[in-house]
């Protein structure tokens, strides 16, 4: 993990530390991430990671803070994330600075194309840009990155139509996204939460 939390708050979203408004203070500091990739590297060989941040990308400041440490290693590091695809849409810069960075593979939680359904659980970007994005930041990255999602099926407000036509999009030869999970969405019972302990639920 390189930062703590999630500025955002999706309604099907059961993290915690999600709405964290100062998240940007929980953010490790560039000595501690060099000295960390540095020792790895030196006593296992390490290259590759998985960034567990919520939203990796969630300021283009953040992205920058960690590009400047990876650039300054003597040796490339490649990574899996989690990145927030309206962000590469209101902030395009990242999508080259993640290129560079070492990005190789990310899941976006796109969850629907459906704008009526996105804006009620909290991605209200119009999915025509974030389509458009997705073409984008596949030509840039030149295929060094592999794409996947998640989709969420039974969201409110979109049919089994709209979920369709977008699968179909998606299963076309020119789609930028790789790979699709499509899953269900589930609201787990009082009982099973009580049962497991379960601390942590969605505003679902």
């Amino acid at each position: 993990e390189c930062s703590r939390g999630c500025r955002f708050k999706c309604k099907f979203c059961s993290f915690p530390l999600i709405g964290m408004k100062d998240v940007a203070s929980y953010i490790k500091t560039k000595e501690a991430f060099r000295d960390e990739l540095v020792s790895n590297y030196e006593n296992f060989g390490i290259q590759k990671y998985s960034f567990q941040d919520d939203t990796f990308n969630d300021t283009t400041e953040k992205v920058r803070h960690f590009a400047e440490v990876v650039d300054s290693l003597p040796f490339k590091i490649y990574f899996w994330c989690y990145l927030r695809a309206d962000l590469l849409v209101t902030h395009p810069e990242q999508i080259e600075l993640l290129h560079q960075v070492g990005l190789v593979h990310t899941w976006f939680g796109i969850e629907t194309y459906n704008h009526k359904a996105g804006r009620f659980v909290g991605k209200g970007l119009d999915p025509d840009r974030i389509k458009e994005m997705l073409y984008k930041a596949k030509e840039v990255w030149k295929g060094d990155v592999y794409v996947q999602q998640g989709y969420i099926v039974g969201l409110p407000f979109e049919d089994s139509k709209s979920v369709a036509s977008n699968a179909e999009w998606l299963a076309s030869k020119d789609c930028p996204v790789d790979n699709t999970l499509f899953v269900p969405l589930y609201i787990t019972p009082q009982e099973v939460r009580d049962k497991h302990e379960i601390l942590y639920t969605s505003e679902f």
